[in-house]
């Protein structure tokens, strides 16, 4: 897996805000979490990964975590971690 980051990452015509909706798109829009804050990112020895996040309210300019949003944490095989 890639768990690095640095230079030569590529630019997407458009913004790079396409690329979820894009990957939704071909993986299946329940494979795909947005709108979320990551409250922690955890690799084991192992290799596994631990996210947890909670819910933010999309409808709002600064996108704020909802007030009684749950933590939900996953194990996905993959995570893509935008600002």
């Amino acid at each position: 897996g890639v768990t690095k980051t640095g230079e030569g990452l590529q630019e997407i015509a458009g913004g790079f805000s396409q690329l979820p909706n894009l990957l939704a798109d071909r993986l299946g829009h329940d494979k795909i979490r947005k709108n979320r804050a990551v409250i922690s990112i955890a690799l084991d020895k192992d290799k596994k990964i631990t996210l947890k996040t909670k819910r933010t309210d999309d409808k709002q300019p600064d996108c704020p975590i909802l007030r009684d949003s749950p933590i939900e944490t996953l194990t996905p095989d993959y995570v893509l971690c935008t600002i």
